[in-house]
């Protein structure tokens, strides 16, 4: 059983998930992954994860990335620990993002408008998350369905994000809203 501990091998640990992983990961050119990385793959709902890495990225230890959809990280973008990503239609990252531990980003709700129908029976609702380049998104912000953050702007940590981010921006608060402008 192989066991990455130390930073020394994160470039053999890329590969090994590249391996691993290979139907999900189509493109890994310079990036490197955090011991206990894990992709799941939701092949029940009709199509297979794709995930792309456009160089120069770094996934942090215990993240994941699970469903059935696409997800893309930009040139230079990256996400530290703990950080889990729900795509079962399309997550896009731009380049240079800065994600930092504990972050939640999900394309996908569950239906719930059936009183009579379980929760779990009612299937999903998705719309794709899009994070343009140069964004700062701090520790434990939840990005939810739907959103769009703006270029250049920053997320304040503990943040919910349930609308549009405008670009060079600063958002806080339960749910986000913009506290000033960055220009």
């Amino acid at each position: 059983m192989l066991k990455f501990l130390y930073e020394t091998k994160l470039k053999l640990e890329s590969k090994f998930y590249y391996y691993l992983y290979r139907k999900s990961i189509l493109e890994s050119n310079g990036i490197s992954f955090g011991s206990g990385f894990r992709v799941k793959e939701f092949g029940n709902l009709g199509s297979s994860l794709k995930i792309r890495f456009q160089g120069k990225n770094r996934i942090g230890r215990f993240s994941t990335i699970q469903g059935a959809g696409d997800i893309s990280f930009g040139l230079n973008s990256f996400c530290n620990d703990f950080c889990v990503f729900g795509v079962n239609e399309k997550i896009t990252i731009g380049n240079n993002v800065m994600i930092a531990d504990a972050v939640s980003i999900r394309d996908t709700d569950h239906k719930h408008d059936k009183i009579g129908v379980p929760m779990i029976e009612q299937g999903i609702v998705t719309a794709p998350v899009i994070i343009k380049d140069n964004v700062w998104i701090g520790y434990g912000v939840t990005i939810l369905k739907g959103v769009e953050i703006g270029e250049g702007s920053i997320v304040a940590a503990g943040s919910v994000v349930t609308k549009n981010i405008p670009p060079y921006s600063i958002a806080g608060g339960i749910p986000s809203k913009v506290i000033k402008m960055r220009k």
